[in-house]
């Protein structure tokens, strides 16, 4: 068939002009970047990983363009190579955590994920660029700090990054809606799924990395009960995780749909972890608090195909934290016992997924697809555990009188209707209106509901004469969104709305509002006028360059980040919680340092004026 011989010339032509261009890639960019990379202890050894990945992508795309799309598990097996050198570009990362440079391997390390995109369907093109934010988020950081010092480094990061932009637009010029699979050519055959279906060992192994979970909770009730109880609701989601993982062996994979509910679970259970988080008092453990929200994130391993990377980037997260709890609690047993607990509970996960799911879920082939509501729901051990922790509060006394229940009243003195006040009113008082009452009752919680709902509406990114509107843009905890706005000095940024959201703001701007969002990160270089953040929660805001003022109101739990040209920022608070600032060390060599803003004050009358001062805490 002439037409058919036609269209062959033509795929072939197409897709040895792809392979050309990811050849040029590692040519004209890699391979010069590696030549440069002596610039710090680990530069050789990251360079090298680095190159082998783009080698093993390479060879990835001459078979993908060959071929039609096959399985997902033949899929995994084709790219066990390049997830082979993600894990060993963690690995690294992991090693060099406790070097200064350790910002310049996790930029790295964020900055591989690039090659991810191969897994993407549609939005590949927009998956690199997102994963260049990511990664320069740490890049921007390293870059000014060794701004003026070591511009071997600056240049180093600056060529990695040009790396990663030819990545996207090579992504962009050959694969726009995802791999270009060879759909005309014959050799369909080769990639028919002959896999057996897989065995039953998967939630047995499981079952053996649970074991170190209840030495983990245990370790934690030795500390605070609150603790104890933020430790079993980890505990839950773990155990949510089996069942869901029970059920990954008997099924086939879903579609998104389904996919995705049957993720329900354990979503909830991450969210149930930041709740008992959050009900943690002590401020003393607010270190410990951190480590066990990001130990949460693990979780969402089972949603991503580079699995290992996941979970070891995550850990790095936690020891991040618990770094900080050996330092200040270097003599104190149960503390430092806590932070190996945790740190075995980690790598026992890391092994466990590494074995059995090294590139994604080991589903069940030629099984029934998983349906959204197959993961039986799973009983709460936390709760038992809030229960038990109740008797070692100060109040435990109390709440022993209160469980009592109507016999709370047998010591009481009887009291006969003349003593009553309610009996013997005078005057003209007019009796409880009790249907007026409820109407005002539900008012108020009507008016309480609608004061702290969460602002929903349609996503919106548009500049609106010198005002960029950037408004309920929503991602989730296993996927935060990434949004990225180019402004000028005579622009101002609004944000509204947003949740689980990263927005990079490129350029010097105006003034910036942030306004009911919540776990949204902030990232600009510089800005003219204030930064301010009002009916806020947990949310993260970061300069690069200058900032002179910041205004928080009304938030709950931010972070703000400045670099060494805004530490002259002035920082105005008011009704806030748990806000924090971190602030560079005083040589580049040096950690940052985090300070919390004063929550609580003394105020004493000096004649006929008041002088407030801040409560300051030891340690």
């Amino acid at each position: 068939d002439l037409k058919l011989q036609f269209l062959y010339f033509i795929e072939g032509h197409l897709n040895m002009s792809a392979i050309a261009d990811f050849d040029a890639l590692i040519s004209d960019y890699v391979q010069p970047w590696v030549k440069t990379s002596g610039c710090f202890g680990k530069g050789e050894e990251t360079a090298k990983i680095v190159l082998k990945a783009y080698e093993a992508e390479r060879e990835f795309l001459a078979k993908a363009v060959a071929m039609k799309k096959p399985s997902d598990e033949k899929l995994g097996e084709m790219l066990a190579e390049t997830s082979a050198q993600l894990e060993a570009m963690s690995e690294c990362h992991e090693s060099n955590s406790r070097d200064p440079t350790s910002k310049y391997t996790q930029t790295i390390q964020e900055g591989l994920q690039a090659l991810v995109w191969v897994t993407v369907d549609k939005t590949p093109v927009p998956f690199t660029k997102e994963t260049i934010s990511s990664c320069m988020f740490y890049g921007n950081k390293v870059m000014m700090e060794q701004k003026g010092k070591n511009d071997e480094v600056v240049q180093w990061i600056k060529d990695f990054k040009g790396i990663l932009e030819e990545t996207s637009n090579y992504v962009k010029a050959h694969h726009t809606t995802g791999v270009a699979w060879g759909s005309t050519s014959g050799e369909a055959a080769e990639v028919e799924d002959n896999s057996a279906p897989t065995g039953g060992n998967s939630v047995q192994a499981y079952d053996e990395f649970l074991k170190t979970v209840p030495e983990f909770v245990k370790a934690s009730e030795a500390i605070s009960s609150e603790l104890g109880a933020a430790a079993a609701s980890l505990e839950d989601a773990f155990n949510t995780q089996r069942a869901f993982l029970a059920q990954v062996e008997e099924h086939s994979k879903p579609a998104d749909e389904e996919f995705m509910g049957a993720l329900q679970p354990q979503i909830t259970a991450m969210d149930d972890v930041g709740t008992a988080v959050k009900k943690i008092k002590n401020r003393d453990l607010d270190q410990h608090g951190k480590a066990i929200e990001e130990g949460a994130q693990v979780i969402a391993w089972v949603s991503v195909p580079t699995t290992v990377p996941h979970v070891s980037e995550q850990k790095d997260q936690v020891v991040f934290f618990t770094q900080k709890i050996m330092m200040k609690y270097k003599n104190e047993e149960d503390h430092k016992n806590w932070c190996g607990k945790y740190k075995e509970l980690l790598e026992a996960l890391i092994a466990y997924v590494k074995a059995e799911h090294k590139t994604g879920l080991a589903w069940k082939a030629g099984a029934p697809a998983l349906k959204a509501d197959a993961v039986p729901k799973v009983e709460k051990k936390s709760a038992n555990v809030v229960k038990a922790s109740a008797g070692d509060s100060k109040q435990s006394a109390l709440f022993g009188e209160i469980s009592k229940g109507t016999d709370i009243s047998k010591g009481l003195k009887k009291v006969d209707d003349s003593q009553k006040t309610h009996k013997n009113r005078t005057g003209d008082a007019k009796p409880i209106d009790e249907e007026a009452l409820e109407k005002k009752k539900a008012a108020n919680a009507a008016a309480a509901k609608r004061r702290d709902a969460f602002p929903t509406g349609e996503a919106k990114t548009a500049l609106e004469g010198l005002k960029w509107v950037v408004e309920y843009h929503v991602g989730d905890r296993m996927d935060k969104k990434q949004l990225e706005i180019e402004v000028d000095k005579s622009h101002s940024v609004y944000i509204y709305g947003c949740q689980n959201t990263f927005i990079k703001i490129i350029g010097k701007v105006n003034s910036i509002t942030i306004d009911k969002c919540k776990k949204t990160q902030v990232m600009f270089e510089s800005c003219i006028g204030s930064v301010e953040l009002t009916s806020c929660n947990a949310c993260e805001v970061q300069v690069t360059g200058t900032l002179p003022s910041c205004s928080i109101d009304k938030t709950n739990e931010a972070m703000l980040y400045l670099s060494r040209d805004s530490m002259d920022v002035a920082i105005n608070t008011s009704a806030c919680t748990c806000i924090n600032v971190t602030v560079p060390g005083k040589t580049d060599d040096d950690d940052t340092i985090e300070m919390n803003i004063p929550e609580q004050f003394i105020s004493r009358i000096t004649g006929n004026k008041i002088k407030t001062t801040a409560m300051e805490h030891s340690g």
